[in-house]
């Protein structure tokens, strides 16, 4: 799912461009400037509370790390990075009640695109490499 406040912050940018206007300037920030991430593409919240966010890396891994502007360090909580193939992994989702049932959802970038599920305890930090399964 996408965030809608992008979609609201892109809207007024479309306006001003179809009345002939110059679009406001738009400055970009860096959320987490101690955070490094190998060529983030998605994150996501998972919505249990906990105040962790997850980044996926295309080249597979999942990072989860504190919303913190100061944090400078995350914990892999799944690394795919061993069955990613083709343009690597774009994002990811918690099932709604992943509070309750731990699911997650990580999808790849293929020429076949692949989704896949993975079972975690909703306390866990990380999936253990035994509970991965990837659908062929």
């Amino acid at each position: 799912m996408r965030p809608l406040g992008l979609s609201l912050l892109l809207l007024p940018l479309a306006f001003a461009r179809l009345a002939g206007a110059e679009p406001p300037p738009v400055a970009l920030e860096d959320a987490y400037p101690a955070l490094a991430l190998l060529a983030p593409s998605d994150i996501q919240d998972p919505g249990d509370g906990s105040g962790r966010l997850f980044a996926v890396e295309v080249p597979g891994r999942i990072i989860g790390f504190e919303n913190d502007a100061d944090v400078s360090e995350g914990t892999v909580f799944l690394d795919l990075s061993s069955v990613v193939s083709g343009r690597g992994m774009n994002g990811l989702a918690f099932h709604p009640d992943h509070a309750g049932n731990g699911f997650v959802y990580a999808a790849t970038r293929s020429k076949i695109p692949t989704a896949a599920s993975f079972p975690a305890s909703p306390s866990s930090r990380t999936i253990p490499t035994a509970s991965m399964s990837i659908p062929s």
